[in-house]
C-alpha cells in the first residue's frame, strides 16, 4: 500500500512540475463592433499567458456608428464592466477576454439639408429649424415670408431632407410630414397644391431623401417607395414618366429589403440588405455604370424606369449618394467608389475635362465603377469613408475622424475656400475638422461641428419683388450675398 501511495505522489509532484513548465498560450483577446454601422473590427491574433500585459488597441479598422463617436472599449457590451482606451495597459486574466465598442451621442447637430435659397438644420434634441427663401412654403411655418435668421419651427424630429423647394420630415415616431411646392406632387398629398405648415404624408417610415422633384422613403419593413415628377428618366422606378401625387410602392427584385437610397436629379440610387447596388433614371455620363448600348443603341435609349442591379462585383455597399451626372457609393469597409460624370473633378480621380480639353459628349464619363485611392482619405493606411455626400457637380467626402474633403465646382464659392475665384477643384482638400453631418445643395454647403455649432458657405440670398432679402445662411439682414468662407450660422432661441 506505501508502495501505490508513493508511485501517486510521485505522478502528482511529476504533473504538478511539468504542468509549471507548460505556457498555456490559448488565452485571446477578441474586439466587438457593438452597434456599429461600418468599418471593420481590429483584430488582435496574438494569444497570451495568465498575467501577461497587453496595450489596447484603438479604433484601427475605423468602425462608426451614425450619429455617434467612438469612445474606447469596455468588458461588457451595455457599458457597465471596465472601460478602456486606446493605449492604455490591461492585464490577462484566466480566460479569453472580449472588448465591445463603446459610443458617445455626438451632441449639437444631428443632421442638416440645403435647396434652392433655404436651410434646414436639426439639432441632436430634435428640435428643427430653417431659414431663407419660402415662396412655396418650403420652410414649413405656416407662411411664404422669407426668414433671414434660423427659425424653430418643430421638435421631435428624427430626420429632415429638401429638394428644389420643398422639405420632407421625418419624426421620432415614424410619422413623415412634408411642405413647400408640390407642382409635381412630390409631397404625397394626393394633390399638386403647395403647403406652407408642414402636413402628415405617411407613416412607418424609416427613412426619406429627396431628389430635386421627387421624393424617395423607405418604410420601417425596408420597402421603398417614391412620389412626384417621374419626368422622361422615370427615376420612381415604377416603370412610367407620369408625376405621382401618393406615395407608390416600388417593386425591388426579389423583394430585397432596402436599406438606403439617395435620389438625384434625374437617377436613383438604392442598396438592398446583401449589400447590392441598384438604379434607375437617366444612364448617360455613366452614372448608372450602363454604356449607351444597353439595352438599345439604335434608339440612344438614355432611361431605365425599374430597378436594375448596377454591378455584380461592386457590392457590400453601406451607403449612395446621387448628384445630377455622378454617383458616389461607400463600402462596410469604409472605402469609397465612384463613376459618372467627371466634367469638374468631382469624381476625385484628379481628372477635371472642363479644364483638361474640350466637354460636351456625354461618353465623357466614367462607365465603370473605380475606388477613389487617395491618401487623404485614409487613417494609418486604412481606408476611412464615413460618409460621401454628391452634389450637382462636386463631392464632400466625410472621414470616420471627422475630417471633411471636397472635390469638384466651387460654383458660388460654396466650398468654402476662401478663394475668390469660383474655379474648380480637381485634387481633394480639406474643408473642416471634427465635423458631424454634412448637406450639399446646388448652391450652398452645410456642416455641423461636434461641438454643436452649424457652418455654411456659398450662395446665401437673392433679392425678392417684396424687396425682402433672405439669408440662406441665417446671417441676418443685411449679409452678403456669397461667403467665400464657412460661417457660423446663429440659433437664438428666441427665435421661436
Amino acid at each position: 500500500m506505501k508502495k501505490i501511495q508513493g508511485i501517486v505522489l510521485f505522478l502528482v509532484i511529476t504533473i504538478t512540475f511539468f504542468g509549471c513548465q507548460v505556457a498555456d498560450t490559448s488565452i485571446s483577446v477578441l474586439y466587438r463592433a457593438d452597434q456599429s454601422t461600418g468599418g471593420v473590427i481590429p483584430h488582435d491574433t496574438n494569444t497570451y499567458n495568465q498575467g501577461d500585459e497587453i496595450i489596447v488597441l484603438g479604433n484601427t479598422g475605423s468602425l462608426i456608428r451614425s450619429g455617434y463617436s467612438f469612445d474606447g472599449w469596455n468588458t461588457r457590451d451595455d457599458g457597465t464592466g471596465t472601460h478602456y482606451v486606446e493605449g492604455e495597459t490591461l492585464t490577462i486574466g484566466s480566460e479569453t477576454l472580449t472588448l465591445y465598442a463603446q459610443w458617445a451621442p455626438i451632441i449639437g447637430i444631428k443632421a442638416l439639408a440645403g435647396g434652392s435659397g433655404f436651410s434646414y438644420i436639426l439639432q441632436t434634441d430634435g428640435a428643427l429649424w430653417s431659414m431663407g427663401t419660402n415662396g412655396a412654403g418650403q420652410l414649413g411655418t405656416g407662411n411664404t415670408s422669407a426668414i433671414s435668421k434660423a427659425t424653430k419651427i418643430m421638435t421631435g424630429v428624427k430626420a429632415i431632407s429638401a429638394g428644389q423647394s420643398f422639405a420632407m420630415i421625418l419624426k421620432d415616431n415614424g410619422d413623415l410630414y412634408a411642405t413647400g411646392d408640390n407642382s409635381d406632387g412630390q409631397l404625397g398629398t394626393g394633390d399638386k397644391l403647395n403647403v406652407s405648415t408642414p402636413v402628415l404624408v405617411k407613416q412607418n417610415v424609416a427613412s426619406v431623401d429627396c431628389g430635386t422633384f421627387y421624393t424617395m422613403i423607405i418604410d420601417t419593413d425596408g420597402v421603398l417607395w417614391g412620389a412626384g415628377s417621374n419626368g422622361i428618366s422615370g427615376v420612381l422606378g415604377n416603370n412610367s414618366q407620369d408625376d405621382y401625387t401618393t406615395f407608390d410602392k416600388i417593386d425591388v427584385p426579389g423583394d430585397a429589403i432596402v436599406t438606403s437610397v439617395s435620389a438625384g436629379e434625374s437617377h436613383t440610387l438604392f442598396v438592398t440588405e446583401n449589400g447590392d447596388l441598384y438604379g434607375m433614371g437617366n444612364k448617360n455620363y455613366g452614372k448608372l455604370i450602363r454604356p449607351y448600348d444597353y439595352p438599345d443603341y439604335d434608339n440612344r435609349s438614355w432611361y431605365m424606369r425599374e430597378p436594375v442591379l448596377l454591378s455584380s462585383t461592386l457590392n457590400n455597399i453601406r451607403s449612395v449618394s446621387a448628384g445630377i451626372d455622378h454617383s458616389m457609393v461607400v463600402t462596410e469597409d469604409n472605402e469609397l467608389y465612384a463613376f459618372g460624370s467627371q466634367k469638374y473633378g468631382e469624381l476625385g480621380n484628379g481628372v477635371a475635362l472642363a479644364i483638361d480639353e474640350d466637354y460636351g459628349n456625354d461618353d465623357d464619363g466614367i462607365f465603370e465603377p473605380f475606388k477613389v485611392d487617395n491618401a487623404l482619405l485614409k487613417i494609418s493606411g486604412e481606408d476611412a469613408i464615413q460618409e460621401v455626400y454628391a452634389g450637382s457637380s462636386n463631392t464632400l467626402i466625410l472621414r470616420t475622424d471627422g475630417t471633411l474633403y471636397a472635390v469638384g465646382s466651387d460654383y458660388s464659392h460654396m466650398l468654402g475656400d476662401g478663394n475668390t475665384s469660383t474655379a474648380c477643384h480637381p485634387d481633394i482638400f480639406e474643408i473642416a475638422q471634427e465635423v458631424s453631418t454634412v448637406a450639399l445643395s446646388g448652391s450652398h454647403t452645410l456642416y455641423g461641428s461636434i461641438d454643436g455649432t452649424a457652418w455654411g458657405a456659398g450662395y446665401n440670398y437673392t433679392s425678392t419683388h417684396a424687396g425682402i432679402i433672405p439669408s440662406t445662411l441665417g446671417q441676418g439682414d443685411p449679409s452678403l450675398y456669397e461667403y467665400i468662407n464657412f460661417v457660423a450660422i446663429p440659433l437664438d432661441e428666441d427665435n421661436e
